[in-house]
């Protein structure tokens, strides 16, 4: 953890195990079409942590 920059940054949680494998899963079908507003950066960063740690919407609770 110590290479993480310390700013623009969070930590959002741990995965217990095969972080890469399911790294990979999610990318298989995540739909690669990206629309600004609708199916964007934010929805791949959020929907990758809940595939990852099981935490839903994680933006909005970043933002507070």
């Amino acid at each position: 953890m110590a290479r993480i920059p310390r700013t623009r940054c969070w930590f959002v949680g741990r995965v217990d195990g095969g972080a890469i494998e399911r790294s990979y899963e999610f990318n298989e079908s995540w739909q690669s079409g990206l629309r600004i507003g609708s199916h964007d950066c934010r929805d791949y960063a959020n929907g990758l942590v809940e595939h990852l740690t099981q935490k839903k919407r994680f933006l909005e609770q970043l933002r507070g």
